[in-house]
């Protein structure tokens, strides 16, 4: 239970490069009662990525909210390398003792309107749910936290008025997740306005928007992918087929797309958006129920989605 106005201790518990490799994670020769109690009780993520493949930088960004290259620990910590934050870059303990006193407030920035609106508003109904429950139970140090939405029409220079008017309003914390070129932006103002407002620093938490370098690493892979069937006849005849079959298929492509557009995605990442939002966006999407559901309730209830395939047992379910 939680007191109104009492202290609360934030505890972070980093392990050092285990992975997956514990029994909460299915691995049945790993003993880890106290973790897997944690996760039981908590939350566990199957999808949870490091943001680079050192320890110490991986570490600087869970305490920082910023990519390595953002906040200053590009490389190891310890003797002979040395790597450590930016003088301008806060840490977390810091921003959060400072602000125990205060109303907590969270600034989102993102798209709310226009065609990128759907991945907004998505993101911000995530974040008022659990921001509702975290309320619910006491708030932040007993105090409420106020989730501020700034629409920023997937634009750098709206989004730095956006980040003024947040930072003015008292939102100590920003989120952002739409668009790499509104987080390079905000990364920039931020480390400005840190750097000369000390006492006052802002930390900024970047959920989902994909680093330029990064991107057209990965795109490297999964372009090799791609063409790991090029000398193979079976595979040839695979993609062929495919190809045959997309002409009557909803989508008219395949999951990933053509390699002639997969090759564009490196360049920029708002291709891959742009992809996503013309191919997967709600009036394209095909929704599949499987399970024991009552197949006329699931087709009168399907929201304007324009294909619906019910998959539902033909028996009842063995007890």
């Amino acid at each position: 239970m939680i007191v109104a106005n009492a202290p609360v201790d934030v505890v972070v518990i980093t392990s050092h490069d285990i992975g997956r490799h514990l029994h909460c994670y299915g691995v049945e020769s790993v003993v880890s009662p106290n973790v897997d109690s944690l996760a039981a009780k908590g939350v566990r993520f199957e999808q949870a990525f490091a943001t680079a493949p050192q320890c110490s930088s991986s570490r600087a960004s869970l305490a920082t909210g910023l990519y390595p290259h953002s906040n200053g620990v590009m490389g190891l910590a310890h003797e002979r390398f040395d790597w450590e934050l930016a003088p301008s870059v806060p840490h977390a303990a810091a921003l959060f003792a400072g602000a125990a006193a205060a109303d907590f407030k969270i600034g989102y920035i993102d798209p709310l309107s226009g065609g990128a609106a759907s991945a907004g508003v998505s993101a911000q109904k995530h974040i008022a749910f659990f921001t509702d429950k975290i309320n619910a139970a006491g708030g932040l140090n007993g105090e409420k936290i106020e989730v501020l939405a700034y629409d920023n029409k997937v634009s750098p220079q709206e989004s730095l008025i956006m980040l003024k008017k947040a930072i003015d309003e008292g939102a100590r914390i920003i989120m952002q997740g739409n668009g790499s070129s509104v987080a390079h932006a905000i990364t920039d103002a931020v480390l400005k306005h840190n750097e000369r407002n000390p006492g006052k620093e802002v930390l900024f938490f970047n959920y989902a928007a994909i680093d330029p370098a990064q991107l057209a690493s990965e795109n490297v892979v999964v372009l090799a992918e791609l063409e790991a069937g090029a000398n193979s006849a079976s595979d040839q005849l695979d993609q062929q087929v495919e190809a045959t079959a997309m002409q009557a298929h909803q989508y008219h492509w395949p999951v990933i797309g053509w390699k002639p557009v997969v090759e564009t995605f490196g360049k920029r990442r708002d291709l891959v958006y742009d992809f996503y939002l013309h191919h997967y966006a709600p009036q394209n999407a095909v929704l599949v129920i499987a399970g024991d559901v009552d197949p006329q309730s699931a087709i009168t209830s399907r929201e304007g989605i324009p294909t619906i395939w019910v998959c539902a047992p033909t028996a009842s379910p063995l007890a």
